[in-house]
């Protein structure tokens, strides 16, 4: 298995770099070109809609190696290939011709909605300090908002050279780690083509970026890196009950720069007041820029902070008693890069701006 997991990872990852060099060149007479405005943190037009290579390989790699491993995939892994799809063909046409906010935000709960009704949701969660909690129906409507929330946020996050990329294949391979300690083919698999279409998207996306991954990648690797831990615990639910509990919170912990991020974002732009759909540049990992950090420093940043935050998510789905430990990871970790930005605004005289 882990043979063929490092065979899946770098094919889908050499495609992925194949497909995403053919958008560049393709991307002017594409319209897919991004130009600078006031709220851009590039200066230059650069091709985007790379993310179209990180669909291709991951929706035509994950059942092909699933149906070499287990035979023919399941109706969930095709049910999320078609959902895949569908949100990617919105996104591009969104990166071509911007969709309006609200908009864009009812075709995602409508994507939302198909992954739960297709997929089913979390029935329990262990929450830390608390123990496993039933959810009922109400788990629908939470795993809605799951899918939603983290799809959005990732295309949020994806404004630096390198950032998304990177957290998402980190992400990827600790779902790979994951569905081996479940013993789920079709989970390791989709973390492992995930993490090898953003590797080979990375080395035409990293610091100066050739490409930009477009709406068509960050929101789909958002709705699929939500998407799984639903499919997994489904999988889980009956076998391993305890694991399926913790899916949810090792789903989030996996994607938490990002989440963490996205939350202390928000909850700012709404205690100013500011329109919450309108596009700015208040994330911590943009004010760095700002500041004076280069891209990529920005970008290893975050990416040591997912693999650090992936190595507790880990300890979480697989040792007992360490809910806790983990969302306190989570918390202190976000504080410590709050303070950091706030340390590196004063330095520069854009504290407060």
């Amino acid at each position: 298995m882990t043979a063929l997991i490092a065979i899946v990872f770098a094919g889908v990852a050499f495609a992925s770099w194949l497909i995403v060099g053919a958008v560049i060149r393709a991307a002017p007479r594409l319209g897919l070109v991004d130009n600078p405005n006031d709220r851009s943190l590039h200066l230059l037009p650069t091709p985007r809609g790379g993310g179209i290579g990180i669909v291709a390989t991951t929706l035509a790699g994950w059942p092909l190696a699933i149906a070499f491993v287990a035979g023919w995939p399941e109706i969930g892994v095709w049910w999320l290939v078609l959902l895949g799809i569908g949100i990617a063909a919105v996104s591009v046409a969104d990166d071509r011709s911007p969709i309006p906010a609200k908009l864009r935000l009812i075709v995602h709960v409508a994507f939302a909605a198909g992954a739960v009704t297709t997929l089913g949701w979390f029935h329990e969660i262990l929450l830390p300090g608390a123990g496993i909690v039933a959810l009922g129906v109400v788990g629908a409507a939470l795993t809605l908002v799951w899918i939603l929330g983290l799809t959005n946020v990732t295309n949020f996050m994806d404004g630096a050279d390198g950032i998304a990329g990177l957290q998402c294949m980190i992400a990827g391979a600790a779902w790979i780690a994951a569905g081996v300690w479940l013993g789920d083919p079709a989970v390791a698999l989709g973390g492992a083509t995930i993490a090898g279409a953003c590797g080979g998207f990375l080395f035409h996306n990293w610091s100066p970026a050739n490409v930009f991954m477009g709406d068509v990648g960050s929101a789909f690797l958002g709705f699929m890196l939500a998407a799984l831990p639903v499919l997994a615990a489904q999988h889980a639910i009956a076998e391993a009950p305890l694991a399926a509990a913790r899916l949810p919170l090792f789903g989030g912990l996996v994607m938490w720069p990002f989440i963490g991020d996205g939350l202390l974002t928000f909850a700012r732009r709404i205690l100013r007041r500011e329109n919450v759909l309108r596009a700015h540049r208040s994330h911590l990992y943009q004010r760095l820029v700002l500041a004076g950090w280069s891209h990529a420093r920005v970008s290893l940043l975050y990416g040591a902070w997912a693999a650090a935050m992936s190595a507790a998510a880990l300890i979480h789905l697989t040792r007992s008693g360490r809910g806790v430990a983990s969302a306190v990871v989570a918390v202190v970790s976000l504080a410590v890069v709050w303070v950091l930005v706030k340390r590196v605004e004063r330095r520069t005289g854009l504290a407060n701006k």
